[in-house]
C-alpha cells in the first residue's frame, strides 16, 4: 500500500534586495516500487527574480535527532539512496522568469533495503556579484525523497518508555520508541484521559513531529492544554499510536500529577 508521508519542506528565501528568488516543485517525492524497476520524477526550479542564477544539484542523506533534521554526504547512512538515485543535469543556469527541470531516476534492486531515504539539494548562487553588497549571496532548497519497496515489510514500533504528567491544565507526554525495521516511521499520536470509573475526560490528537528512521530510537515530546479535570480520582492515559498501513499500537499509563 502506498503510504503518503508528510515531508517538511526546506524553506528557501532570498531578499528581493539581491535581485533573485527561486522556488522548487515538488517539496517531496514518495515512491513505492516493486523489487526491480526504475521510476523517474521531474523536479522544477523557477527563478522569479531579476538576476540569472547558477544552480548545482546533488544528493544528501539525512538524519533526525532531538526533533531536528540534519544532513550528511550521500552514503553516510545505511538507508542511503547514493547507489540508487541519479540526477541529470547536475549544473545549469536559469535566467530571470525562467524555469528548468531535472530528472531524478530511482532504481530498485532485489537486494535493496526495504526503505531508502535522502534529499536532493539545489544550491543557488547569482551569476554575478550583487551591486548592493559586492557579495555573492546564495542558498539552497531541497526535495525530500522517500523510496520504499512494495510488500517487503510492515512497520513496527517498540515503545520503550512513556511518561504522562498533568500540571494544572497542561498535559505533557514524553515517549521513547525504537524502530527495529528498515522502514521509516512517522507515527500519529492520540491521547485519551479516563478516571477510575472509566469515564472519558479528554481526547485529542497531538500535533508534534515524531520521525523514527530505520533501526533508530527517538524521543517524542508533546504537550496540550486540557479542560480542568477533577484530580481526586485516579487518572489514566490511553495512548494510541498510528503507524500507517492500518497498524495501531495502544499503551495505557498512569498520569503523574504535579
Amino acid at each position: 500500500m502506498k503510504r503518503i508521508v508528510f515531508i517538511q519542506i526546506i524553506v528557501f528565501f532570498l531578499s528581493a534586495a539581491f535581485g533573485f528568488q527561486v522556488n522548487l516543485d515538488p517539496s517531496h517525492i514518495d515512491v513505492t516500487m516493486r523489487s526491480e524497476g526504475v521510476e523517474r520524477r521531474t523536479l522544477t526550479l523557477s527563478n522569479s527574480g531579476k538576476e540569472t542564477v547558477e544552480v548545482k544539484v546533488y544528493l544528501n542523506d539525512w538524519t533526525f535527532e532531538k526533533n531536528a533534521k540534519s544532513f550528511l554526504p550521500a552514503g553516510a547512512t545505511t538507508y542511503t539512496l547514493k547507489n540508487n538515485a541519479k540526477i541529470f543535469p547536475s549544473r545549469f543556469s536559469i535566467d530571470p522568469l525562467e524555469s528548468k527541470s531535472v530528472v531524478l531516476s530511482l532504481t530498485a534492486r532485489k537486494d535493496d533495503p526495504d526503505g531508502q531515504y535522502g534529499v536532493v539539494f539545489f544550491e543557488v548562487q547569482p551569476s554575478s556579484k550583487s551591486k548592493n553588497s559586492g557579495l555573492s549571496i546564495g542558498g539552497r532548497l531541497g526535495t525530500m525523497i522517500y523510496k520504499e519497496i512494495e510488500g517487503k515489510q510492515k512497520r513496527q514500533l517498540q515503545l520503550t518508555s512513556s511518561n504522562i504528567k498533568l500540571k494544572g491544565t497542561l498535559l505533557s507526554i514524553n515517549l521513547e520508541g525504537k524502530n527495529p525495521s528498515a522502514l521509516l516511521l512517522r507515527p500519529k499520536v492520540t491521547v485519551l484521559l479516563t478516571n477510575d470509573k472509566n469515564e472519558v475526560l479528554f481526547k485529542s490528537n497531538l500535533s508534534s513531529e515524531w520521525i523514527l528512521l530505520p533501526r533508530s530510537t527517538q524521543f517524542y515530546s508533546g504537550s496540550i492544554t486540557v479542560n480542568k479535570i477533577d484530580t481526586n480520582s485516579h487518572l489514566s492515559a490511553l495512548i494510541t499510536i498510528d503507524l500507517g498501513d492500518d497498524e495501531l499500537m495502544l499503551k495505557e499509563s498512569k498520569v503523574i500529577l504535579e
